[in-house]
């Protein structure tokens, strides 16, 4: 797993006519090419207290009577101190309860914390967040080009003029997270 490069391809295009990531205080809030999986994989790091687990694509393989022949182990590394990961988790519950993201987030039943962004023109927005079990990302934009969501007829016709992390990318979210956690207590 490359971050840099599986993020240009993951959204569609071709690493090398991508504009190269520059370390900028608000990529967190979208405004850098980054993927959802390289994303998902940061939050996951300040839900598990600190500790990183590099993203990964198999769980196990099994023969046919279920015996595993291969099963993923990782033990992976502490990159931030614990107090600070979960001041950080205390700071985006209040995304999904009262802040930007909870338009579409204030009465999801579970303990959750997240995070919206929005690009400049609104040409990129995301909704990146994490239960106790589960982080997901989701963006939505345009993979080729730095296109405005606004005034698009299909999303006009939703009910949205303009498209925010806290729109689209919360509903797109929460309903990922009911269906990922469904019958979990």
């Amino acid at each position: 797993y490359h971050g840099n490069t599986l993020g240009a391809l993951a959204i569609g295009g071709n690493a090398w006519r991508r504009e190269p990531f520059l370390p900028l205080p608000l990529t967190a809030t979208g405004n850098n090419v980054m993927a959802p999986s390289d994303m998902a994989a940061g939050f996951q790091t300040i839900a598990n207290q600190g500790l990183h687990h590099e993203p990964y694509f198999v769980e196990f393989v099994a023969k046919p009577d279920g015996t595993r022949i291969y099963t993923h182990e990782v033990t992976g590394t502490q990159v931030l101190d614990p107090g600070v990961a979960n001041a950080t988790i205390a700071t985006l519950k209040g995304v999904i309860r009262s802040g930007t993201g909870s338009r579409n987030l204030r009465n999801f039943p579970r303990t959750a914390a997240g995070k919206t962004g929005t690009q400049d023109n609104n040409t990129n927005a995301w909704m990146v967040g994490f239960t106790p079990e589960l982080t997901t990302a989701v963006w939505v934009g345009n993979p080729d080009k730095y296109l405005p969501m606004e005034n698009i007829p299909e999303f006009v016709a939703a009910g949205v003029d303009k498209v925010i992390g806290g729109t689209f990318p919360a509903a797109i979210w929460k309903a990922t997270m009911d269906a990922a956690l469904f019958g979990r207590p």
